[in-house]
């Protein structure tokens, strides 16, 4: 009798399990919970700067019901309700582990989801933050532009922030796209870009391209690079490092650097 090999996992499959892995890597930084392999005072840095860029967007007041695609643990629902109490929430993700410690915050609507969109209404407003990333297959990234355009109101926005290089690159994980590539795509499917706004830190992002690996494998405990850079995370020494460096790095002198990696906010609409 034959020995039946094990079918291959499906891209959905693998990436369920690997941010349900990622849920349960937490640590903390400024009275925060986070999860990200990012180093976190960049991530810090940067969110900030995403939140002040969207503000104007939430703030409308035509705009009531609102998508978080890709909600993760729930952060920016939370965030974002906390601001506008008035406005309804919702937000679909992947992973059930993400989606449990979402709920715990009771801020939205939030339902595990591994085809699309789970709500049976039209949006005013969908936002995707630092998630189609992650989405390695292409025509699932396609199919979810398609769904995402096809749950907004006629003329509403929808939000997209991604990382972005001159070339695309990619992980086992992770992809880094080329800002055309999010722009041809989401024209094919009758998007219409409103604006983007490009965040890089040069200085940083050198760092992390050419000296963080080296030093996270000569002084870091992993099994593969995604752990190390989770404990790099919780290592005090090397947040006080990236703390300084970030604070480098946002000088005039080193922002204005011209580099093309770093992360793009989409502001794009639908046709009315």
């Amino acid at each position: 009798m034959t020995k039946q090999s094990k079918k291959p996992q499906s891209n959905a499959l693998k990436s369920e399990k690997y941010w349900s892995q990622r849920g349960k890597s937490l640590y903390k930084y400024r009275g925060e919970k986070f999860y990200t392999v990012t180093p976190i005072p960049y991530y810090y840095k940067r969110r900030k700067l995403l939140l002040d860029l969207v503000y104007d967007y939430f703030d409308k007041k035509s705009i009531n019901n609102i998508l978080d695609f890709g909600c993760g643990d729930g952060w920016y629902i939370n965030h974002f309700k906390k601001q506008f109490k008035n406005k309804f929430f919702y937000g679909c993700d992947i992973s059930p582990v993400m989606v449990n410690e979402a709920k715990l915050l009771k801020a939205g609507k939030i339902e595990v989801s591994k085809n699309g969109i789970p709500f049976n209404i039209q949006f005013d407003m969908i936002y995707c933050f630092a998630v189609w990333a992650h989405i390695m297959d292409k025509s699932v990234l396609e199919k979810s532009c398609r769904q995402i355009y096809d749950k907004l109101i006629p003329g509403a926005r929808f939000l997209l922030f991604e990382q972005t290089g001159k070339k695309e690159k990619s992980g086992e994980n992770w992809s880094k796209r080329t800002e055309n590539f999010y722009l041809e795509m989401a024209k094919r499917n009758g998007f219409i870009l409103e604006k983007k706004h490009f965040i890089s830190f040069p200085l940083f992002r050198l760092y992390e391209k050419f000296l963080m690996p080296r030093i996270y494998k000569l002084f870091l405990s992993g099994s593969n690079y995604t752990e190390k850079c989770i404990n790099a995370n919780k290592s005090s020494y090397l947040k006080k490092q990236h703390e300084i460096l970030i604070k480098l790095a946002s000088l005039p002198i080193f922002k204005n650097i011209k580099f093309s990696e770093g992360n793009t906010l989409f502001v794009f609409k639908k046709k009315c």
